[in-house]
């Protein structure tokens, strides 16, 4: 079986996909990295396939917009309006890459919230599709939206939070994709974000964190799969890293015992096992 992992952005948002492929290949996947030309050489590192999306992250973040856009973390709606600004003109180009990158797969995962177009690929090509982020983006009543950090008020203010920064990502999603939707013959893109209506099918979410870091949310369902990091960290490693965020002497006195709950979960093997139980459920619906 073929996967294609479908990821856009810098090495922090590509390379923990291409680990998660290393992990799906070592499970004996055919498996191929669609991403930036910068990012060839880790996929042959990681013993992937590779085929290109046009675009350097490195040349749009470092622009004018880019900049601009960087600056306005602390205000969503501006984020948001900036990033369209920033898209617009290289997204769809983008998309069709990832289009052409995904012919002849079996199955796709793509990458949230940039490389959202994979979407619409899995449409397209009638082939299963499972999205997957590095953070939190259902909302929840545990803790705010990413992007709202500060707004942690109480459980009602959190789960707000997180549904309108949602909310917000999809209509920019919506705006940027949907004339290349109608294209592929898809129809209109849903006014909604789609994350319910595909946990409502059976498809499962990959989240590419350590629940020991930011624990995962009780009222989630199972279908919102918290692996742990995609990456191959030593418990060393993992304590260096951990001591350098910690301020408090209280804090990082319990670096080791974090370091050590972290290298347990193997989140690369979590989520492989993720895909391959969803992957096998969808054979056996086809077979009946």
């Amino acid at each position: 079986m073929h996967i294609t992992i479908l990821a856009f952005g810098s090495q922090g948002d590509v390379q923990p996909y291409a680990a998660l492929g290393r992990g799906l290949a070592e499970a004996g996947y055919s498996v191929t990295l669609g991403s930036h030309e910068t990012f060839q050489g880790l996929a042959k590192l990681c013993g992937l396939g590779f085929s290109k999306i046009s675009g350097n992250p490195r040349d749009i973040v470092h622009g004018q917009q880019g900049r601009s856009w960087l600056d306005s973390t602390d205000n969503y709606v501006r984020f948001f309006s900036r990033a369209q600004k920033l898209a617009k003109d290289i997204y769809p180009g983008m998309a069709q890459d990832a289009l052409a990158a995904s012919q002849g797969s079996d199955a796709l995962i793509y990458s949230l919230p940039l490389t959202v177009c994979g979407y619409s690929i899995s449409q397209a090509l009638r082939v299963p599709g499972i999205p997957a982020a590095l953070y939190p983006l259902h909302p929840t009543r545990a803790f705010p939206s990413i992007m709202t950090p500060g707004l942690s008020l109480g459980p009602g203010v959190n789960w707000l939070s997180g549904t309108v920064v949602m909310h917000l990502f999809w209509q920019l999603s919506r705006s940027l994709l949907g004339a290349w939707h109608k294209q592929l013959g898809l129809g209109r893109l849903p006014v909604l974000p789609p994350l319910m209506r595909l946990e409502k099918a059976g498809i499962p979410f990959l989240y590419g964190y350590s629940p020991s870091v930011m624990p995962r949310p009780s009222s989630w369902p199972a279908g919102r799969a918290v692996c742990g990091y995609w990456k191959e960290l030593t418990v060393a490693s993992l304590e260096k890293a951990i001591r350098s965020v910690l301020d408090s002497a209280a804090m990082t006195a319990q670096a080791g015992k974090l370091a050590k709950a972290i290298k347990a979960e193997d989140g690369i093997a979590a989520a492989v096992k993720t895909v391959e139980n969803y992957l096998r459920s969808t054979t056996r619906r086809r077979i009946a």
